[in-house]
């Protein structure tokens, strides 16, 4: 349903989404412990796509104050981890909801550049990774989504039960694959074949 065989250098970009100390760190008031194992594997991935000359743009979960006491602005757990932080030219999006479209710049920044393609990382799978995936699909870019580059955690019980952080991830990339773009691994999409390599 959702196929993407070949990219272009110039129309494609990489969406890193909240790879945050709060989420990602260890010790961290959300962590997630998927997101803390991806970060290695993250920065050098990362490195190969702008090595590729596919764009990188970031996600800041940021919240309004009273909504949150470690996702505000001068807090450390706003920042982006050191292992993934942002190159100087590369734009960091910020914003107060799950997706990285809503109430943004994202989608003006992304078509100013020419992009068509994006491809989503980070974490959670299932809540911020899984809206801004949608929301790229409804804006009608290809959206690319890559298995072992995003990531969750457990979901308490809120009376539905427990959630198990990988069968929240598993679910998410079903949902992914049969409604919003086509689920991959990060050496899938690095081996699709690239017009326009720096």
């Amino acid at each position: 349903m959702f196929e993407i065989e070949s990219l272009r250098a110039d129309k494609t970009a990489v969406i890193v989404v909240d790879m945050q100390n709060a989420f990602v760190a260890e010790g961290a008031p959300f962590y997630s412990e998927m997101g803390n194992r991806i970060l290695a594997p993250m920065a050098a991935f990362l490195d190969q796509c702008r090595g590729r000359g596919f764009r990188v743009i970031y996600t800041e979960d940021c919240k309004l104050p009273g909504k949150s006491n470690v996702l505000q602005e001068g807090l450390p757990g706003l920042e982006i981890h050191p292992m993934v932080r942002p190159k100087d030219h590369e734009s960091v999006v910020r914003k107060y909801n799950y997706s990285g479209f809503f109430g943004t710049n994202m989608d003006i920044l992304l078509r100013a550049g020419g992009i068509d393609t994006v491809a989503v990382t980070g974490v959670c799978t299932d809540v911020c990774c899984l809206s801004t995936a949608r929301d790229a699909m409804f804006l009608g870019y290809r959206v690319a989504f890559l298995s072992d580059m995003t990531g969750t955690f457990a979901f308490p019980d809120k009376g539905y039960g427990p959630g198990d952080a990988l069968a929240q991830h598993q679910m998410a990339l079903r949902n992914v694959a049969f409604s919003t773009g086509l689920v991959l691994t990060s050496a899938e999409f690095l081996a699709l074949p690239t017009e326009g390599k720096e």
